[in-house]
């Protein structure tokens, strides 16, 4: 029994590197956004190709090389694997992720044994990851779905196009847009340790999960955070993720956003703890009037580290 994981960003770029592919990190990134870090889907990249004319030739050509590679990839690791893909083709409709109770109830299911096992081997193979609720117990685990070709697929690939160059002509499409912002989650997600070094908390014991918090009473408007990591040194990091292709600028009416997830946050878990905002963007945060409320930035190249 062999764990094998996929590539990082940082092993990416030295594969790019090593084939003379001349990408960059944003090219990188994005790639990794569609394919993950699976050396078997890289080595399919062209070097005299751009990074959207390449992602035309692997997934929407006639020929293209991974058109069918999602059921030929669940079908040579499970041997039920419409049971699996049934799984995550529902844990795709729920960008938070789902508890078991929510999976059987989405799936029309009774609960049974058969599931956790089947969850507990997704999770082993990578495709989806377990958290916790910040202050949630483990009997309300959270199920994500974190593979990003599995993602690219339900996206992108699952109802196929018929223009060979779906992916060149549609980059600046509200889809594409969508698509890459819960894709740098994913792809932050899958880097934690590149994360936490970037925050100086590399030597420092910590614990990720997320929080959605439905509104009550006292807070009527719900949040949700994606990432807190709750640090041993007495703070909170709640993070966000923000993929834009410029700089990132943070405006009045998002500005009020944060302000209520940090005060929702610290006033339900009343959290003892100091809570320090995190922003990990692609291409930096523009200073401006509201960024002061931002400790600690985080940019795209922080996560090709070692």
């Amino acid at each position: 029994r062999i764990c094998l994981q996929p590539f990082t960003l940082s092993e990416c770029e030295k594969f790019a590197e090593e084939r003379g592919l001349g990408m960059s990190q944003t090219d990188i990134a994005e790639c990794y956004m569609a394919l993950g870090g699976i050396p078997y889907y890289w080595r399919y990249l062209a070097r005299n190709l751009s990074l959207a004319q390449n992602l035309d030739r692997l997934c929407f050509a006639i020929d293209a090389p991974l058109k069918g590679e999602f059921d030929e990839l669940y079908s040579s690791l499970f041997k039920n694997a419409a049971a699996y893909k049934k799984v995550v083709s529902t844990l795709a409709r729920k960008k938070a992720g789902m508890t078991r109770l929510e999976l059987f109830e989405a799936m029309g299911m009774s609960a049974t044994g058969k599931l956790s096992e089947t969850l507990e081997t997704l999770e082993s193979s990578g495709f989806i990851r377990s958290y916790l609720s910040y202050g949630a117990k483990k009997k309300n685990t959270v199920y994500q779905l974190i593979d990003p070709f599995t993602l690219f697929h339900f996206k992108f690939l699952e109802t196929p196009s018929s223009d060979e160059h779906f992916w060149s002509s549609t980059l600046a499409s509200s889809a594409q847009t969508a698509w890459r912002g819960l894709a740098f989650e994913r792809l932050c997600l899958l880097h934690l340790p590149q994360i936490r070094k970037a925050l100086g908390i590399a030597n420092i014991h910590t614990e990720a999960y997320g929080w959605i918090f439905k509104g009550d009473d006292t807070y009527s408007d719900g949040v949700q955070i994606d990432l807190i990591i709750d640090r041993a040194d007495n703070v909170i990091d709640i993070c966000e993720m923000k993929y834009s292709k410029n700089v990132f600028a943070i405006d009045k009416p998002y500005d009020s956003i944060l302000s209520r997830k940090i005060a929702t946050f610290s006033g339900v878990t009343r959290t003892r703890k100091a809570v320090h905002l995190v922003f990990v963007t692609a291409n930096g945060l523009m200073k401006n009037q509201y960024s002061g409320r931002v400790q600690s930035e985080i940019l795209l190249s922080d996560l090709f580290t070692q």
